[in-house]
């Protein structure tokens, strides 16, 4: 379990490390949690320092203008699984 941080009393960070086969060093996460409707949702995950939102933000934006949240879904998932299938 990492460590919890809060931010206010509806925004709070979670920080821990994961260690993957490929290298000993452990990698810095942190996933930023909102409270939303009464239940705590992802909102943002840092990978060693680089907040993944901000990062992909324009990406989306791109994908956004020409379609709608589910084009973008359908484009991650799609993504997603040609990572998976190399």
């Amino acid at each position: 379990m990492g460590r919890v941080t809060a931010i206010d009393a509806e925004t709070t960070e979670i920080r821990g490390e994961i260690v993957t086969p490929a290298s000993s060093q452990p990698i810095a996460m942190v996933y930023r949690m909102a409270l939303e409707n009464g239940s705590w949702m992802v909102v943002d995950v840092s990978v060693a320092g680089v907040w993944l939102v901000a990062a992909y933000r324009s990406q989306f934006a791109q994908v956004l203008q020409n379609g709608d949240v589910d084009s973008l879904i359908h484009s991650l998932q799609e993504k997603a699984g040609k990572k998976a299938a190399t």
